[in-house]
């Protein structure tokens, strides 16, 4: 009946104990029974146990990784998201990487600096901006634009290149060139993208250069016939002064102007420039594309049409400015 008693009071004492030991931030302290002295530990900070993470559903561990084959979506690992895993919802993917055709990819290398693509979500280096798919300053037109600066290795936007660290559209129009929207410079013609002279010296076709035809064929009004270009009882047509053959064709180098072949006025506003594209225009007016303006072209005015401008200036914005 005593040791009953013992044992009861033992277990009550040890629950005083317990509650009285307690410190202020609930961890218990296991005291010793060597000398009375606290020789225990704090039961609630030495047996603390870190959350489990890197699991499907569980918070990412350091550094925003996972298990293999999980990607971490703010904060928690999920099935979705992992470099060359399917993308989640939203076209979201794990740090270094972004959603492209479905897919999570490595980010581009040196993705985020002036100059270069943005990072995922539209990312830039601090003090950069990302716009148009490229990261610039804030300040001016990003690079790779139509007149902007070039980008990091010469890079521009889809249909320009880089002409002197400036972004311009191609070369066109000349014999060689692609075409300018499907036109070509006078005497060419646009086939399967590229300007290019036209078949000559045959009848009824253009005369070559320097008036040149097929044998027994001259040339008469800048057409190749075998009348010899006003022989017998055809009158003379297509020369300097003479009328225009079949009524609006001139030997090489002059024009119909009235019915009449002469050579062709050049130098005013909206006629030829004298001596072909980047000639010379009368005062006032620029040559823009082989035609004198007085209305466009000229720096900080407005394009001319087809976006054109006078030489060494491009078009941006519908303005003229510096290449």
């Amino acid at each position: 009946m005593r040791s009953v008693l013992n044992a009861a009071l033992a277990t009550v004492g040890l629950a005083l104990c317990l509650a009285a030991c307690a410190d202020g931030g609930g961890a218990i302290r296991m005291r010793g029974t060597e000398g009375g002295t606290d020789a225990g530990r704090s039961v609630g900070e030495d047996a603390r146990v870190e959350p489990a993470c890197g699991a499907v559903g569980q918070l990412c561990c350091e550094e925003e990784t996972c298990a293999e084959g999980l990607g971490c979506i703010d904060g928690t690992c999920d099935t979705c998201g992992a470099l060359g895993g399917a993308c989640c919802p939203g076209d979201r993917c794990t740090a270094g990487a972004r959603c492209t055709a479905g897919s999570c990819e490595a980010e581009p290398a040196g993705c985020g600096s002036n100059g270069a693509v943005c990072c995922a979500g539209d990312a830039c280096e601090p003090g950069l901006a990302c716009r148009e798919g490229m990261c610039g300053s804030d300040e001016g037109p990003v690079c790779g634009a139509l007149g902007a600066a070039c980008c990091a290795g010469g890079g521009c936007e889809t249909g320009l290149t880089c002409d002197g660290d400036r972004c311009v559209r191609p070369a066109c129009g000349s014999s060689g060139e692609p075409c300018c929207s499907g036109a070509c410079d006078a005497g060419l013609e646009c086939v399967a993208g590229a300007c290019r002279a036209p078949p000559c010296g045959a009848e009824g076709a253009a005369c070559c250069t320097g008036g040149a035809c097929n044998a027994g064929l001259t040339c008469g009004g800048g057409t190749c016939r075998s009348d010899g270009g006003g022989s017998g009882d055809t009158p003379a047509c297509g020369g300097d002064g003479e009328a225009c053959c079949a009524g609006t064709a001139c030997d090489t180098g002059y024009e119909c102007t009235g019915g009449v072949c002469a050579e062709p006025r050049c130098g005013a506003p909206d006629e030829p420039c004298c001596g072909g594209a980047g000639g010379s225009c009368e005062l006032g007016s620029l040559c823009v594309s082989g035609t004198c303006k007085d209305d466009c072209g000229a720096w900080a005015t407005a394009c001319c049409a087809g976006r054109t401008c006078a030489e060494d200036l491009t078009c941006s914005g519908g303005h003229c400015w510096s290449r």
